[in-house]
């Protein structure tokens, strides 16, 4: 590196030392807590003793991968994964923009409250209780048959067949789930409702109120989506209207950090 650029970037770094003393705390505990652990992975290439520790006990090679793949239950293990996840993705995935996107369309704000209250509830439970709740509901004794019953349909073991295996896994994640990922969706819904739609010339003519679903709601979500994902400003996205096609209306571009601080406003107000 040339003199006049290491000067320069100690200077850099002299009229920047507050900010660098912020970021080393932060930066410190992400080497703490990400890349000294990895230290650990060596136990899977040794023959681990707790007596003499990761680097005395002695090599294994890949002893314990080929007994990995090698073993009984690993094709088994390999499709329930694959399929869990394709299933997830396409049912538990888009659940919580579904949920918010129906929310939005509720003008009764007891119902609308009362609905995002219950969905949220399982959030805030550990899978042992969420467990419990299942394993009361859907055994075979359970409160599900019993409704079953009056109708004359004959108890099923929801639990333990396992043609119920797949569809189990999908409805208890989305369960567990939508209410609280729906969250962010409807923030940024809710709070482009005042100003949803305004058209270039106020002479044209406005997209209808059942419309607004079609022409900003939807593609407000994705908005989010997109740009929480990717950590960037929402994009401007021009909307057709459905009546006239040359009829265009837009949304004013803003940050996505604030509906995540509406976000935050709606879980306080729970």
């Amino acid at each position: 590196m040339r003199p006049n650029k290491t000067k320069a970037l100690l200077r850099s770094y002299a009229s920047n030392k507050y900010l660098i003393v912020m970021f080393m705390p932060g930066f410190l505990l992400f080497l703490l807590f990400h890349y000294v652990p990895m230290y650990g992975i060596l136990i899977a290439f040794k023959d681990f003793k707790i007596t003499e520790g990761i680097l005395g006990s002695p090599w294994a090679g890949f002893k314990h991968f080929r007994y990995l793949f090698t073993g009984e239950g690993f094709t088994d293990a390999l499709r329930n994964t694959i399929i869990i996840a394709l299933l997830k993705y396409l049912f538990a995935f888009p659940a919580p923009i579904v949920l918010a996107l129906l929310l939005n369309e509720v003008r009764q704000s007891w119902l609308r409250r009362s609905v995002q209250t219950i969905t949220y509830l399982p959030h805030f439970f550990s899978w042992v209780i969420l467990g419990g709740i299942l394993f009361t509901f859907l055994g075979r004794d359970g409160g599900f048959n019993r409704i079953l019953s009056y109708f004359g349909v004959k108890p099923v073991s929801w639990l333990i067949e396992p043609s119920y295996f797949y569809g189990l896994i999908v409805a208890t994640d989305i369960w567990q789930s939508v209410g609280w990922g729906s969250i962010v969706y409807f923030a940024a819904l809710a709070g482009d409702r005042s100003h949803l739609v305004r058209g270039r010339n106020r002479g044209r003519r406005q997209p209808a109120e059942e419309n607004l679903a079609h022409h900003a709601a939807c593609p407000r979500a994705y908005d989010y989506h997109y740009a929480a994902a990717v950590d960037r400003p929402f994009p401007v996205r021009r909307i057709r209207s459905g009546v006239q096609s040359d009829d265009r209306y837009h949304l004013e571009g803003r940050r996505y950090s604030r509906y995540v601080r509406a976000a935050q406003t709606a879980v306080d107000e729970l």
